[in-house]
């Protein structure tokens, strides 16, 4: 009988320790100043969390969305570089031919007489540089096609 009391005994014992261990966690933690964790406030803050989660992933799908929607096709993009890129060729080109209209002007006003007179010399040194600067303004003009400024490049 006394077996039977002591293999009673000793898986109640076993159990009753077993039992008491979270209660010996939960005064361990106390002693340390830790409060026990309260499932109802974890689980609040947790939902606080989820919400807060959930407002960013619909403030990134609108954000998304939107610059989807905004964006320019590629193509349109590259139509308005283009349209762009054409302008700026036009412009160069009315400025060469406008320097070259100065050119035929100064050679005009100089077979006129323009630095006849007082101090020739001077006359003489602006027209030089002037003519380089409207020479420089006709030199190396980009076109749209590099194969025709190589091949107007040839002809000069």
């Amino acid at each position: 009988m006394r077996q039977i009391h002591t293999a009673v005994a000793i898986p109640v014992l076993l159990l009753g320790g077993l039992s008491l261990l979270p209660l010996w966690s939960f005064s361990k933690a106390s002693a340390q100043g830790v409060p026990p964790p309260d499932p109802l406030a974890r689980l609040e803050r947790l939902h606080q969390e989820m919400t807060i989660l959930k407002a960013e992933v619909q403030r990134l799908r609108v954000r998304v969305a939107g610059a989807s929607e905004e964006s320019e096709p590629v193509d349109s993009a590259n139509a308005k570089l283009s349209r762009d890129m054409e302008q700026v060729l036009a412009y160069l080109r009315q400025q060469s031919e406008a320097a070259k209209l100065m050119s035929d002007t100064l050679d005009a006003a100089e077979a006129k007489g323009f630095t006849a007179g007082i101090n020739p010399d001077s006359r003489t040194t602006m027209l030089t540089g002037w003519r380089a600067h409207l020479q420089a303004q006709q030199t190396n003009v980009p076109s749209a096609n590099p194969m025709q400024a190589a091949a107007k490049g040839a002809k000069k």
